[in-house]
């Protein structure tokens, strides 16, 4: 492979030779790198080569110009001599021979030995600049005609001294002295000096600058898109944040700038530690052709940063409202965000008003182009309109969000305290599941369960969860081995909100169960489970049925069937239990036993089949409100069995009339009708008076009997008038009657 190219490398050469290009170098006359001269003398210096060649030499300010020649000579086509006359220590330098075409060159370095003059540039009337920067070394450039030169290097104020020490501080006769620069930063001034027999010179006197370079940031103001309406004004800030001793050069890039429309000022201020150069581009009066991208780009000779922005112009102010949502929806307590999809410009002013009525920011509301409620509540739903309006031309857009609350089903009766699950064996009953929800429940399902294909967690009420698990719910038409039941639902309002009332009618109570009600609505859904205990043979009286009031004396009578049961108990749950319920559900009554206070004021007894345990209490009050449970046990399983009944004490209120009585006219005969309405506690006795005269019941009912007397009298005394008449008529009719029976007849027989 590598034989093949040579030999198409070599043909190429053969057919066509002027499309390649020599690299070698062109040949000097004087075969040295370095020479060395004595001033006054010619300098000549011939150079050859294989294509058009050319020279340089060194710019000391030594006006050489005036003395230096290039001519062609006559060894070749290419071929060109130097010739410097009475050249001087400051024409030391590289002198190079180049081809014009590829800068393929040959240097030779002349030393111009001056004893008198041993630096390079050595002209007492002119100063030379050395600029410092942090943590670099410096080279003072003060170059010798002489190599081998004792150089050392002088610096004021204050006055030191430096010698080359082989290590950081050096000088070269074609560089300089080079020493770090924390050694001079000090000084104001530097230069070098040589002594030559005994003599000293100097080289040019150096200023010091100390300078950085180190640019920390550049930042745009406006910066990303900015917008404009054309005939505004368009002021774009250039900020560079730099080190001290930096010099910062402006350039700026836009989209008329070869019309120059902008104009540019640039300002520089110093604060501690920091340097900042401001650059403003200026447009006072936009048109379209000014949209584009703006560029400033910074330099600090060693450090280059740019950034832009961009501006878009439009030809006058406007605002363009994009489709948007007209109803949004959101959950009970969740964070709702409503933004504004719109275009405009400038920046519109946004006011939000909700059914109507302007709206006010606070700790759950926050207002702007997207309006945010935080954990959002019913009172929260309604129609929000957002009006936008131009600062300019007072344009103004709307629109109207329909802002739905969507509130998961809520089942009031899980929020009932100790809730009863002893019911009386073939008995009716009635369970609800009271649900609110926005939007109503889609629906509300029934399930049960046998009570023991079921267990109960106490854990789970105190955590809030359901405590019941049941292997397999059945649907409740499936009712082989239940009860018989029935479903009814209706719609009810309560406290302004509508609820859907769903209860499930128990004929008769023979089978222990559960029952589970399933209310579902697009936010969520909530249930309810009921522990439906059949107790038979056990039941709960209490003496006196009416209401009850402190003071009062009241007995509780728990009665079973001794043949059946036995141990029978009564206890009270305690005040603190009953009022907190755990994890927000309520603990039953019957699951929750070791919340039970026994009772002793007792009595029991046996009559025939059944027993009784009764609980006298004297002189009640209200603390003695609450739930009191009888448990027996039964005696075949040694299972416990309860049964709950709530008991409600009132304060006794002294009574008040309802109203006033007022006068009334009637006839005699008419029946009239005096009522008199009261409240108080327990119920008040009515006592009435006629004249300050106490009516009583019966006198009443005197008065009735004596008026149904007169009455009776009356009509006897009509009717023996009617009977009278109609003898009188009778009478007359039957001797009528007789003159007519003895007419004869004929009949016409012969």
């Amino acid at each position: 492979m590598e034989l093949g190219a040579a030999r198409l490398l070599a043909v190429l050469l053969c057919l066509a030779p002027g499309l390649f290009i020599s690299l070698d170098q062109p040949t000097l006359s004087i075969q040295k790198d370095v020479l060395t001269i004595t001033a006054n003398d010619t300098l000549n210096i011939t150079c050859s080569g294989q294509r058009p060649l050319e020279w340089s030499w060194p710019s000391n300010q030594s006006s050489a110009e005036k003395r230096i020649s290039v001519t062609d000579c006559s060894d070749g086509p290419y071929c060109k001599t130097l010739t410097l006359l009475k050249v001087i220590g400051n024409d030391t330098g590289d002198y190079r021979c180049l081809y014009r075409d590829n800068q393929a060159a040959t240097t030779i370095y002349v030393y111009v030995q001056d004893y008198r003059s041993p630096f390079v540039t050595s002209v007492s009337d002119q100063l030379g600049i050395v600029y410092i920067t942090k943590n670099k070394t410096v080279v003072v450039p003060c170059l010798g005609t002489v190599s081998n030169l004792n150089v050392s290097l002088h610096a004021k104020y204050p006055e030191k001294i430096f010698v080359p020490d082989g290590k950081s501080i050096s000088w070269n006769n074609k560089k300089g002295f080079t020493i770090p620069s924390h050694l001079i930063n000090y000084a104001g001034m530097v230069f070098c000096e040589a002594k030559i027999d005994d003599e000293s010179y100097q080289s040019v006197i150096y200023i010091v600058a100390v300078v950085g370079y180190r640019i920390y940031d550049l930042t745009m103001n406006p910066h990303s898109q900015v917008e404009l309406a054309v005939g505004e004004k368009l002021v774009l800030n250039c900020t560079v944040r730099t080190e001290l001793n930096v010099g910062i050069d402006f350039k700026w890039d836009y989209p008329s700038i070869k019309e120059k429309r902008a104009t540019i000022r640039d300002v520089k201020t110093t604060a501690g530690e920091i340097k900042k150069f401001v650059s403003t581009l200026t447009i006072d009066s936009v048109s379209l052709s000014d949209k584009g991208r703006y560029t400033c780009a910074a330099s600090s000779g060693r450090m280059n940063m740019k950034n832009s922005s961009d501006f878009i112009i439009h030809e006058s102010p406007f605002i363009h409202l994009e489709r948007m949502e007209n109803v949004i929806e959101t959950r009970l307590g969740d964070t709702v965000k409503i933004p504004v999809k719109f275009k405009g410009y400038p920046s519109p002013e946004a006011k939000w008003y909700k059914n109507g009525k302007a709206i006010n920011a606070n700790h759950t509301v926050k207002l702007g182009y997207t309006l945010v409620i935080t954990a959002a509540a019913e009172r929260d739903a309604g129609n929000y309109t957002v009006v936008l309006t131009n600062p300019i031309n007072k344009m103004q857009k709307r629109h109207t969000f329909a802002l739905l609350v969507n509130v998961p089903p809520q089942i009031g009766e899980n929020a009932l305290m100790a809730p009863v699950d002893s019911y009386k064996y073939g008995s009716t009953q009635a369970l609800t599941c009271t649900v609110y929800a926005v939007p109503p429940p889609t629906a509300i399902l029934w399930h049960w369960q046998l009570e023991e294909e079921c267990t109960f967690s106490p854990q789970k009420v105190r955590s809030g969860a359901n405590p019941y698990a049941c292997k397999k719910w059945k649907v409740i038409s499936e009712r082989k081995g239940g009860n018989q039941i029935e479903i009814k639902n209706r719609v009810v309002t309560i406290a302004g909100k509508t609820k859907t009332v769903s209860t499930l009618v128990i004929q008769a109570a023979n089978v222990s169960a559960l029952y589970r009600c399933m209310a579902t609505n697009r936010a969520g859904s909530s249930e309810r489970v009921i522990s439906f205990h059949v107790t038979r043979g056990l039941e709960i009286s209490l003496q006196p049925r009416n209401q009850l009031t402190e003071k009062d004396n009241m007995s509780l009578q728990c009665t079973a069937d001794k043949f059946t049961f036995e141990k029978l108990s009564w206890y009270k749950l305690s005040t603190h239990v009953s009022q907190t319920p755990f994890g927000g559900l309520p603990m039953p009554v019957c699951k929750n036993l070791n919340a039970l206070q026994k009772l002793n004021e007792t009595v029991s007894n046996t009559n025939g089949e059944n027993v009784t345990l009764e609980l006298i209490l004297r002189n009640i009050s209200l603390q003695d409100g609450g739930d009191y449970v009888c448990i027996a046990q039964d005696k075949k399983a040694k299972t416990q069995h309860c049964l709950v009944k709530h008991l409600t004490v009132q304060e006794p209120t002294a009574p008040t009339l309802v109203g006033n009585l007022e006068n009334q006219t009637t006839n005699v005969g008419e029946t009239i009708e005096v009522s008199c309405t009261v409240n108080g506690i327990p119920p008040p006795i009515i006592t009435w008076f006629k004249n300050n005269e106490t009516l009583v019941e019966d006198s009443g009912a005197e008065e009735k009997t004596n008026l149904e007397l007169i009455i009776l009298v009356g009509t006897a005394v009509i009717a023996m008038f009617f009977w009278l008449l109609l003898v009188i008529i009778l009478r007359t009719v039957k001797r009528v009657m007789k003159k007519f029976s003895y007419c004869p007849i004929s009949t016409g027989l012969a």
